[in-house]
């Protein structure tokens, strides 16, 4: 199932309003969801900002943006294991992400993160 639900997209939308710099301003049709084909226990999505909305540069430093909301169903029953796992992916990925060797990291919430989307 690739389809993006609207119930996803307004959640998806709500994050990107709570970490990123100005998106509070946008809405649904301003911006394009797109899951990503990626794991077996995520969801990825990309989130982009749509040509149409018109914006200045200085106004959003981030139009791209990947949004990993951690689904660790393949874990079921098992939320210690769950919450470790997660908890140790956000800490490599914040060390990676200031050293320079990956995305960088937007922001943290309860069940996944908001990172740099590098094409």
């Amino acid at each position: 199932m690739n389809e993006v639900t609207e119930i996803e997209k307004k959640d998806i939308l709500q994050k990107c309003h709570d970490f990123l710099h100005n998106w509070n301003t946008l809405a649904l049709h301003d911006v394009e969801i797109s899951r990503l084909i990626t794991g077996l226990a995520n969801k990825t999505f990309r989130v982009s900002i749509k040509n149409t909305k018109p914006l200045n540069n200085n106004d959003v430093e981030y139009k791209d943006v990947i949004v990993r909301i951690y689904n660790s169903g393949l874990f079921k029953g098992e939320s210690k294991l769950k919450f470790n796992g997660e908890s140790a992916e956000v800490i490599v990925m914040q060390i990676l992400s200031e050293s320079g060797l990956a995305a960088k990291l937007l922001g943290v919430f309860a069940g996944g993160r908001i990172e740099e989307y590098i094409p």
